[in-house]
């Protein structure tokens, strides 16, 4: 009996290996694993489709002639499984020997260059049509390889590169003659740009490209393999590529499962304003902060708080389980919680904002931030396991936490649960420490076998102690804020009373029309008790309307005092009967003086022209004192619809002697029907502040000689909104913050002696409370070379104040 040896078709070897990359992205990034390997600090990859070809070069190890008879040339060698580590100590990512495949994935042809460090270099070259001809066997392939003396690779790539030498600062540290190019040509996908007007405007699959790269190291430790992608049609658009560092997020999580069953978690809150929850007493009023260590003000000084458990507090154990978690093995994760913000956290309460002191976020840009960069990827020994965490994959979402988060409750309700959309993140795994977590053949993904969905497992069990943390934190601060606020308790219980009511009144109505007036089911007992109850709330709410009328009053001479104490300096030394008492004293001085004798003097010696001069004075203080005494009228102390036209122009004339004295130029908008449901001593409270301060900053020494203010208006469906601008130099250049100005005491006015703050900190919090009244809010839109605001009252139809 004769034994004969199995062969492979040249076409079967490969399929094995072309089909293992889906797209050219992934063939790419296998190419670059392999530069990784190779102990480069740099890889570069070239798309240049003006020749047709796709350059891959690092400045690794390289390769000789024998390391490519003896390894790169056998199919499925375990060279990388032999030999795990580096020379730089790196855990190798290829152990299947099939990643040079992914160069006939990309094209029909290969000229590789490679040399080790004082060797000769080697050429090598194949056509990947061969494995097409019909009856050839993996045996009738060959490759070309000869010896390339006097081979300097760092020239080399200065040559190909030449379009860009500008910006490959890398050169400087390429200092040794060693390393890789491949240069790939025929190639099969289309990597030309995609033409727009007659304009090269993008090219997908190198958008896609640069993107699986940002994310192929961890971004957070990532400083010793460097990676550059240029293609020659977008010579401005790429470069290094950048790795996907966070600053900006709510919570920090730290979650390691060690070797002996113990998971530890550690969580970074950023999320809540804690001198906010300080100053409303959450560390003394409530229980979780007196009974839990982990939210005494210590541990929020400290900045991190600590939890640690072991598996089996986790999850059921069992033989089987505890073998798999030896082949699952120790592993970390650091992952980013952060809200969408717009309406996107549909988890929480409404009055959100107040009840829980957020920190002040840019929504819009950390949107952007979560859609380029979001989902938790993959890592294993430092290179990215792909596709896990990625947008326009399947497995973006691999721990399933949207379909978790769409069924949780919210957080004053149940458990809250992280949403896929929230969370950026990386996981750490190796292949010496997680043998149970296999690649698949086409190293796409892991093996799902019973060790992965155990890690998975413990993974999320991290998350859900991080999630069990934030819903106890938010309960707390709600109870914290009931306490402070406990007429939103009992507002609450009173709508509790009134559905209850209405219920019972639909019922009798209900049973009345049926004439069934002996139906038991009918509750009336308690009618007149609920009716008392209902009508003392509503005498309540109407002595609290009349207190809230008072505040208004006084919110009002307040602004007046503040505008007072602002121009102090053009009423010092007038005081008396203002104008009657200059009449007076010319009458009385008519009389006993010659004027023949006035005729003689000079005008300033002349004592009829002094007295003019202060009636003038006098005369101004009095329209001042008509304005202060104007803003409390009781007109204006009644809620109804004003015309902001009118409104305008009454405005202009009463500031023109105040505005033309201080040669500001005050320009009204443009006549347009608008109006505003407000009490008109509101709105003149919010003018009296933005003119004081504007006219405190013309006077400052950093302002101009232009002084201009500016107002605009409009109207929409749902708002009515107003801009107030001034040329003014803008706030203090002290003020990192512009909102703070709106705060209760904030101020930068200084004695420039004593240094001390002379302004009261009160102008501006007054305006806020203004317009907060009205359920409006306020945009700063300009604040370094000049003041610009918008505030913008929402249109409440049937609004009952």
């Amino acid at each position: 009996m004769s034994k004969i040896p199995f062969t492979v078709s040249a076409k079967t070897a490969r399929l094995i290996g072309r089909e293992n990359f889906a797209n050219a992205e992934g063939a790419i990034i296998e190419l670059v694993k392999n530069a990784y390997d190779a102990d480069a600090t740099v890889c570069v990859v070239y798309i240049d489709t003006a020749h047709d070809y796709i350059y891959i070069i690092d400045n690794g190890e390289g390769m000789t002639e024998r390391i490519i008879k003896d390894s790169w040339m056998i199919i499925g060698t375990d060279d990388k499984e032999n030999v795990i580590k580096s020379r730089k100590n790196r855990v190798k990512t290829g152990a299947k020997g099939i990643g040079r495949f992914a160069m006939d994935r990309l094209g029909y042809k290969t000229q590789l260059y490679s040399k080790m460090k004082n060797t000769e270099g080697v050429s090598w070259f194949i056509n990947w049509e061969q494995f097409e001809q019909p009856k050839k066997t993996i045996n009738d392939i060959k490759a070309e390889l000869e010896i390339s003396t006097n081979l300097n690779l760092k020239m080399e790539t200065q040559l190909i590169l030449k379009d860009f030498a500008k910006e490959n600062s890398f050169f400087d540290n390429w200092d040794e003659n060693k390393g890789t190019i491949i240069r790939i040509s025929g190639l099969k996908d289309g990597w030309i740009g995609y033409k727009l007007e007659k304009e090269v405007s993008e090219n997908l699959i190198t958008e896609n490209l640069y993107r699986n790269l940002e994310n192929l190291v961890p971004p957070l430790e990532n400083d010793y393999f460097k990676i550059h992608l240029y293609h020659s049609e977008f010579r401005n658009l790429y470069g290094e590529v950048s790795s996907s560092k966070i600053e900006d997020y709510d919570y920090k999580i730290k979650i390691n499962a060690t070797s002996d069953n113990e998971l530890k978690v550690t969580i970074w809150q950023n999320e809540i304003d804690i001198n906010a929850i300080k100053s409303f007493g959450f560390f003394e009023k409530t229980k979780l902060a007196i009974n839990d260590p982990n939210y005494s003000l210590s541990a929020f000084e400290r900045g991190f708080i600590e939890i640690s458990k072991n598996f089996d507090e986790l999850i059921a154990i069992n033989q089987d389980i505890l073998e798999n978690l030896k082949k699952v093995g120790a592993f970390e994760a650091e992952l980013f919680f952060l809200k969408r913000g717009g309406g996107e956290e549909t988890e929480e309460e409404p009055d959100q904002e107040k009840i829980y002191n957020y920190r002040r976020v840019d929504y819009k840009e950390r949107k952007k931030w979560l859609d380029k960069f979001g989902g938790i990827k993959l890592y294993r020994d430092n290179v990215r396991v792909r596709p896990y965490g990625d947008p326009k994959d399947g497995a973006f979402d691999w721990l399933s936490l949207r379909p978790r988060s769409a069924r949780s409750s919210s957080l004053m309700k149940g458990r809250w649960k992280l949403s896929d959309r929230q969370v950026y993140g990386i996981t750490k795994i190796t292949r010496l420490g997680n043998t149970g977590l296999e690649d698949k053949s086409n190293r796409e993904g892991l093996k799902e076998n019973e060790a992965f969905h155990l890690f998975r497992l413990i993974l999320l069990a991290g998350i859900d102690i991080f999630e069990g943390e934030r819903t106890y934190f938010f309960r707390a601060l709600n109870e914290l804020y009931l306490r402070n606020n406990p007429e939103i308790e009992v507002k609450r219980k009173e709508e509790e009373i009134r559905k209850k009511k209405r219920k019972n009144d639909k019922k009798n109505h209900n049973k009345n029309n049926q004439n069934n007036e002996d139906d038991s089911s009918t509750d009336t007992g308690n009618d007149d008790e609920t009716d008392t109850l209902l009508t003392v709330i509503d005498i309540e709410r109407k002595e609290k309307k009349e207190v809230i009328e008072s505040q208004r009053i006084l919110q009002a001479l307040a602004s007046t005092g503040l505008l007072v104490t602002s121009f102090a300096h053009d009423f010092e030394n007038i005081s008396g009967n203002l104008i009657s008492r200059t009449k007076k004293l010319k009458r009385s001085l008519e009389p006993l003086i010659d004027k023949k004798i006035l005729n003689n003097l000079q005008e300033y010696e002349n004592p009829f022209v002094k007295i003019d001069q202060m009636s003038r004075e006098d005369e101004r203080l009095s329209k001042w004192l008509d304005f202060a005494v104007s803003t409390v009228k009781g007109g204006k102390r009644r809620k109804r619809e004003i015309f902001l036209p009118k409104y305008f122009e009454d405005l202009e004339v009463t500031w023109l002697a105040q505005f033309a004295e201080r040669q500001i130029n005050f320009i009204k908008p443009e006549l347009k029907d608008a109006y505003l449901n407000i009490f008109e001593i509101d709105l003149d409270s919010i003018f009296v502040n933005l003119f004081a301060n504007s006219i405190e900053a013309f006077n400052r020494k950093d302002a101009g000689d232009r002084r201009l203010i500016k107002i605009d208006y409009g109207q929409t469906t749902e708002d009515t909104f107003i801009i107030y601008e001034d040329s003014g130099p803008g706030l203090e250049k002290t003020i990192s913050d512009p909102y703070q100005i709106f705060d209760m005491f904030f101020s930068t006015r200084r004695d420039p002696r004593t240094g001390e703050q002379t302004g009261t900190g009160l102008g501006m919090y007054i305006l806020r409370n203004a317009i907060e009244t009205y359920s409006g809010s306020i945009e700063i839109l300009e604040f370094k070379t000049k003041f610009k605001l918008r505030i913008t009252f929402p249109i409440k139809k049937n609004e009952d104040v």
